[in-house]
């Protein structure tokens, strides 16, 4: 796929968001990202919407999960199996799950506090529901951009959404990009480093220009960053919308209170995007070592949805989207639709590239003949790996093998 090109900077158009424009010419629509900051307290939820909204935020955003819908059961059940971080996270998302009605409830607290209530669905029953209680806008994180089963969906419910583009490459936006076009849903892109927290030197926030210049919808940027110099950056730089984490203890447990502003140094935040000087930075192109290990966590496979023949041909109701991304990509989804299954699959089994070609799996796996050789594998690599019979393994120690 050829990439969109531009010589200078598109003419961003706008969106609205309840009754907020959002895009060139209007001001920077401020995002407090509360996520899971409120370790599932209400109390503390509705105290970081007071700080917002003294801070001068324009919206503030929350996360609703089905983790049943959004990772493969094997992994829900036994944590040993999972690369460490994902042990460390999986009991926090469990532990600060909000309710659907503990939703609502914000919801009205926010418009009574006036500022916008938006949320970030990671799966289509949460969009569903979030849907039911009249959420404005949909926040995709960078773990969706490649979902297109999730995001077809989206789309469908007819909503702005806010779109994340954290470990991806280019070509990955472009798809995404050609693909909510062509489903005439209005949408924004937002330039993010999905590693907590992203040192200076990695913010890469020339790609905020480059996305400009490609792409004719708001641009803004997510902040993983410590302080809030490089978000002020990234407005000099263009970006209509400003995303950052916000806390009342930087000390409390959880992923990302670490990289959170509290309440006064949020209100410093809101105040110096109104009087950046413009700044300029490299632009780059890959992904960060510490985001392919967050990419393959994070990222979400096509699955079997049900048990699938042999031979049988492969329709849209046989097949669901979950974690890990360590299968075939959600962008191909849509590809699999007609194809004949090559071998037999379990519910929650992933399918791989081989199931769009003609090749079998492992066929094209070169054994070194140059005497002894091995793998570097974690415990789940095991089945795959055998099986090639190496005569040495480096094994992975879990995140409970270590404590």
């Amino acid at each position: 796929m050829t990439l969109t090109q531009a010589p200078k900077p598109l003419a961003q158009s706008s969106i609205h968001i309840a009754d907020q424009a959002i895009g060139e010419g209007q001001p920077v629509f401020i995002i407090a990202e509360v996520g899971i900051n409120h370790n599932g307290c209400m109390n503390r939820a509705k105290r970081l919407i007071d700080a917002a909204v003294e801070a001068g935020a324009s919206a503030v955003k929350f996360q609703k999960r089905n983790l049943q819908s959004i990772y493969q059961k094997k992994l829900l059940d036994d944590l040993s199996s999972c690369e460490q971080s994902f042990q460390y996270l999986m009991p926090i998302l469990k532990d600060y799950e909000l309710t659907i009605d503990q939703m609502l409830e914000l919801k009205e607290y926010c418009d009574d506090a006036g500022i916008i209530f938006i949320c970030t669905p990671f799966d289509r029953k949460s969009a569903d529901q979030l849907d039911e209680i009249d959420v404005p806008a949909f926040k995709v994180s960078s773990a969706d951009l490649t979902n297109f089963y999730l995001l077809d969906y989206l789309a469908s419910l007819h909503k702005p959404l806010i779109v994340s583009t954290g470990m991806s490459i280019d070509i990955e936006i472009e798809k995404t990009f050609q693909f909510l076009q062509a489903r005439s849903v209005d949408f924004a892109l937002l330039h993010s480093v999905s590693s907590y927290p992203v040192d200076p030197r990695d913010a890469n926030l020339g790609r905020i220009t480059q996305l400009l210049r490609r792409y004719d919808v708001p641009i803004g940027y997510s902040s993983h960053d410590v302080g809030t110099i490089l978000s002020v950056i990234a407005t000099s730089l263009g970006s209509t919308i400003i995303e950052k984490h916000i806390t009342l203890d930087k000390s409390l447990r959880g992923p990302e209170h670490k990289v959170s502003l509290l309440p006064d140094e949020f209100n410093h935040l809101v105040e110096s995007i109104r009087e950046t000087e413009l700044a300029s930075l490299k632009v780059n192109d890959y992904i960060l070592q510490g985001e392919l290990l967050n990419k393959m966590v994070f990222r979400k496979s096509v699955v079997a949805a049900r048990p699938i023949k042999k031979g049988q041909r492969i329709t849209e109701e046989m097949l669901t989207v979950k974690s890990p991304g360590t299968g075939l990509s959600g962008q191909q989804f849509y590809e699999l639709i007609g194809a004949t299954a090559k071998h037999d699959f379990e519910i929650d089994d992933l399918f791989h590239d081989s199931d769009l070609c003609d090749t079998q799996d492992g066929a094209d796996l070169a054994i070194p003949d140059w005497g002894k050789w091995g793998f570097v594998v974690r415990y789940h690599d095991l089945e795959t790996v055998l099986p090639h019979n190496p005569e040495i393994l480096e094994f992975h120690f879990t995140y409970n093998d270590t404590l």
